[in-house]
Order: structure tokens, then C-alpha cells, then sequence
């Protein structure tokens, strides 16, 4: 079987146009694996963030006016080295702070409220099992 002239690949040019090509189409299938957490901005609402995240949190909590959402061991980007712990806090329902770390609660003139803190590694932490989703709403 003999291929027309015009889709035959001569001599090296067919590797320099191959290789590439292919490679580009393998990396760019990576990115697809990316679960919206870069879709996330301030003011957003719960749901609209458990849409983004595509899952609901494995970890929740109240205090006063604020509430908080945690997603345990996420991988959020392809080529991130480790999985982190992706904590979101809203305040009257509306997202005003969000990312890597654990909510930690706060008083402030008086009133409770809950604040983002940064992670930090432990290695006793990261061995740990990780509880269920749980969707209240």
C-alpha cells in the first residue's frame, strides 16, 4: 500500500513536525486534570465554590457569622509536588478569605469570627486519615 506524495513524511522533517506535535498534545491533555480551584475569586457563594471544587468539603464549621469549608489532600494543579489542604472562609455567606491552610478561630472587637492560617508540615498531620465529604446543604 503506497501513501500519495502529499501525505508522505521525508527524511527528518517528519521527526522535527511529529515530536513536537505530539508532545504538545500530551501536556495539554494534562492541564484538563485541574479542579476549578483557580476559578475561585472573593465574594463567592458556597455553592458556587463547591461547584468549582466539583466535591464538597471534608471538613466544616461555624463560628458566629463565619463559616468554614476545608478539602483535605487535594491536588490542585498537575504539576503540584504534594497535596495541600485547601481551606475556605466565608463571613455572612459570601467567600472573604481562601487557600492553602487551616481555619483558626478569632475574636475581634468582641465578635467570634475565624481567620485562615498558614500551613505548616507535619509529617504525623499528612499520615492522617481523611474523613468522608460531607454536604449539609
Amino acid at each position: 500500500m503506497h501513501l500519495p506524495t502529499a501525505l508522505k513524511i521525508k527524511g527528518s522533517l517528519g521527526v522535527k513536525f511529529v515530536v513536537p506535535a505530539l508532545a504538545l498534545l500530551i501536556s495539554g491533555g494534562c492541564v484538563s486534570f485541574s479542579n476549578g480551584y483557580h476559578d475561585i475569586k472573593i465574594g463567592m457563594s458556597e455553592a458556587q465554590v463547591k461547584g468549582a471544587m466539583r466535591s464538597c468539603p471534608n471538613v466544616s464549621g461555624e463560628t458566629g457569622r463565619y463559616k468554614s469549608m476545608t478539602y483535605l489532600n487535594r491536588m490542585d494543579d498537575f504539576f503540584q509536588w504534594a497535596p495541600s489542604n485547601y481551606t475556605f472562609i466565608f463571613k455572612d455567606g459570601a467567600l472573604v478569605e481562601f487557600g492553602e491552610g487551616a481555619p483558626a478561630a478569632i475574636k475581634t472587637n468582641g465578635e467570634e469570627g475565624l481567620k485562615l492560617l498558614p500551613p505548616k508540615v507535619d509529617a504525623a498531620a499528612v499520615a492522617e486519615k481523611i474523613p468522608s465529604p460531607v454536604c449539609a446543604s
